[in-house]
């Protein structure tokens, strides 16, 4: 063997046994790691409460235009048939039904985590020949905490979202 291999082979035995007799962490080491992860964590949970608000929010607004398109394509509906229609909100199911006379055309079923209210007659939207409303009203959309409105006037041409 040659001096060289043999002082090799010192050094790797007093490196190893450095890393032997160190059998921990220092605390600076340790209070630099949980400071890391604490604001990963901080971050993480900021993060995640916007991702729910925004899910709601974006949910609330589909179902909102959802609505109000399905009610002006009724109407068209009716318009372009020559033919009265009503718009039906079925509470129990949570669904809303396009009918003519007694026939059904047509069903917007909604989510079950979408609540909707209405102060219409009956819950019905009437639709002329004409394609105009016969009664007003609004309809109320809720998802917890967010509520939006879908107003409805006699005699209009359209479905306003407020």
């Amino acid at each position: 063997m040659r001096k060289n291999d043999i002082n090799i082979k010192n050094n790797k035995s007093l490196i190893s046994e450095n890393i032997l007799k160190k059998k921990g962490f220092t605390l600076i080491e340790v209070i630099v790691a949980i400071s890391i992860l604490g604001c990963i964590v901080c971050i993480g949970s900021i993060g995640i409460k916007n991702i729910g608000k925004f899910n709601k929010s974006t949910k609330i607004h589909y179902y909102h235009n959802k609505i109000a398109s399905y009610i002006n394509c009724c109407r068209e509906y009716c318009k372009t048939n020559c033919i009265d229609g009503k718009v039906i909100y079925d509470e129990e199911h949570n669904e809303f039904k396009f009918k003519i006379a007694f026939d059904e055309i047509s069903l917007l079923k909604l989510s079950n985590e979408i609540k909707c209210s209405t102060n219409l007659s009956e819950d019905t939207l009437i639709i002329a020949r004409d394609g105009v409303c016969s009664n007003c009203g609004t309809i109320t959309i809720k998802i917890l905490p967010q509520t939006r409105d879908i107003t409805i006037c006699v005699g209009s041409d359209y479905v306003r979202v407020k």
